[in-house]
C-alpha cells in the first residue's frame, strides 16, 4: 500500500511538473507605443519639426503628426495654409513612411470655450471638417481618415460629420461623446513626462495595451509658461533609444493600427473613458498596488475589470487619509496630556497651518497627494488640540 501511495504522489508530482514546464514563464505582453505630436503649423518651429522626423527616421520608428491646415482662419477666408516648405518636409516624411498625417482641426482657433468645433451647428462643423482635408491634401498630397480635435474638445454633431466625411479614426482625449457608428477610437493617454513610466506599467499588465504620448514643440523647448511635460530634447532623444531597446515595446503609427486588427472600437472606447484619469489625491503607492494606472488604453475586457478594482481603490485612499488624520489627532492629544498647557497655546498656529496647508493642496484649483497628505496630518493635530472644546459641544 505504501509503495502504491507513494507510486500515485510520484506520478501526481511529475504530471505537476510537466505541467509546469509546458506553460513556461508568463511572458509580458508586447506594448504599442504611439507618439503624437501635435499643431505643425505654418507657424510652428519648422528647425525643430526637421529634427524631431530626422530623430524618428533615424531610429526606423513612425511619428504621428497632427497638422493645422491653415492658421488663424475665419470664416469663408483659409488664413494661413502650409507653405511649400511645410508641405514639402510632411510630404517627403510621409513618402519614407516616417511620418502618418492627421487633421488637427482647420484653423485651430478658438470658436468658445477651449474649443473650436464643439457646440457650433452641423453645416459649420462640417465645413470644417471638410475644408481642414482638403487643405491638407492640396499641401501634402495625402487623404487624411484621422481627425484630432483641437483642444481635445467634439460633440455628437463633430462625430455624425466625421462618418459622412469619411473619416475612419477620432484621436482625442479619454473623455468625450459616444454615438454608435463606424468610427474607431484612439485617446492620448499621457505626456512626455509620464511616458516611460506609463510603458513600464503596461509592460507588467497582462494584457496588451496602448500608449498614446502626446507632446507638443512647447515640450521640447523651453516657453513661457513651460509645459507640465516638458522634457528637454536631449532626455527626449534618450526616451526615445530607450522605447527602441525595449524588446517588449512596438511604436507604431495610427494607420497601422487602423490597417491591423487591434481593437479601436467604440466599445473599448466606452470601458476606458468610465475609468476616465486618477484623481491626483490618490497615492501613487496605492495605484500601483491595485494596478489602476491609467497611463495605457486598456483593452475593453480589462478596463471593465479595473472599473471594480478602482472603486477599491478609492476605498483605500479614503482610509489612508482617515488614517493620517486619527494618527494627527493622536499624536498631539499625546502630547497635550504630557506637556498640558504650553502646547494649549499651539491652537491659534495650528489653524493657521491648517489653512495654510489647505490652500497649498488646492494650489491651481486641484488637490495633490502631497497636500492632501499635510491637511489630513495638521487637521487631525488640531482636531486633537481642540479635543476638549469639541467634547463639550
Amino acid at each position: 500500500m505504501r509503495d502504491c501511495g507513494g507510486s500515485v504522489h510520484w506520478r501526481v508530482l511529475v504530471l505537476l511538473v510537466l505541467a509546469l514546464a509546458a506553460t513556461g514563464p508568463v511572458q509580458a505582453a508586447e506594448v504599442t507605443v504611439v507618439f503624437r505630436y501635435d499643431d505643425y503649423s505654418a507657424r510652428s518651429n519648422t528647425d525643430l519639426e526637421v529634427r524631431l522626423i530626422d530623430a524618428f527616421g533615424r531610429r526606423g520608428i513612425p511619428l504621428v503628426i497632427g497638422a493645422i491646415p491653415c492658421f488663424r482662419a475665419t470664416g469663408p477666408d483659409d488664413g494661413q495654409t502650409l507653405p511649400s516648405d511645410k508641405a514639402d518636409i510632411l510630404r517627403e516624411a510621409a513618402r519614407a513612411g516616417i511620418v502618418d498625417v492627421g487633421v488637427h482641426g482647420y484653423s485651430h482657433l478658438k470658436t468658445g470655450w477651449w474649443t473650436e468645433l464643439a457646440g457650433l451647428p452641423y453645416e459649420e462643423q462640417l465645413f470644417r471638417l471638410r475644408r481642414g482635408r482638403e487643405l491638407l491634401h492640396e499641401a501634402v498630397g495625402i487623404e487624411a481618415e484621422t481627425f484630432i480635435p483641437p483642444y481635445n474638445a467634439y460633440d455628437h454633431l463633430t462625430l455624425r460629420a466625421m462618418e459622412q466625411l469619411g473619416y475612419t479614426c477620432l484621436c482625442a482625449g479619454k473623455l468625450g461623446r459616444l454615438d454608435d457608428g463606424s468610427l474607431r477610437f484612439l485617446p492620448s493617454t499621457c505626456g512626455l513626462a509620464d511616458a516611460r513610466r506609463s510603458i513600464e506599467s503596461a509592460t507588467r499588465a497582462g494584457d496588451s495595451r496602448i500608449v498614446v504620448i502626446l507632446f507638443h514643440g512647447f515640450d521640447l523647448v523651453p516657453s513661457a509658461p513651460e509645459s507640465p511635460d516638458f522634457l528637454g530634447w536631449t532626455a527626449f532623444e534618450e526616451l526615445l533609444d530607450w522605447v527602441v531597446r525595449r524588446q517588449d515595446v512596438a511604436v507604431r503609427s495610427i494607420r497601422e493600427l487602423l490597417d491591423s486588427d487591434v481593437d479601436l472600437s467604440i466599445h473599448r472606447f466606452a470601458a476606458n473613458r468610465r475609468l476616465s484619469s486618477m484623481p491626483r489625491l490618490v497615492p501613487s503607492f496605492l495605484v500601483h498596488l491595485f494596478g489602476t494606472e491609467t497611463g495605457a488604453y486598456l483593452s475593453t475586457d480589462e478596463a471593465r475589470r479595473l472599473r471594480t478594482a478602482k472603486t477599491g481603490l478609492y476605498l483605500a485612499t479614503a482610509t489612508f487619509y482617515a488614517v493620517l488624520l486619527a494618527l494627527g489627532a493622536a499624536l498631539t492629544t499625546a502630547l497635550r496630556r504630557r506637556f498640558g498647557r504650553p502646547l494649549v497655546l499651539l491652537r491659534r498656529a495650528g489653524i493657521a497651518l491648517l489653512v495654510a496647508a489647505t490652500a497649498y493642496a488646492c494650489q491651481n484649483l486641484t488637490i495633490g497627494v502631497h497636500g492632501a497628505i499635510a491637511t489630513s496630518v495638521i487637521g487631525g493635530a488640531c482636531l486633537g488640540l481642540y479635543r476638549q472644546r469639541l467634547s463639550r459641544l
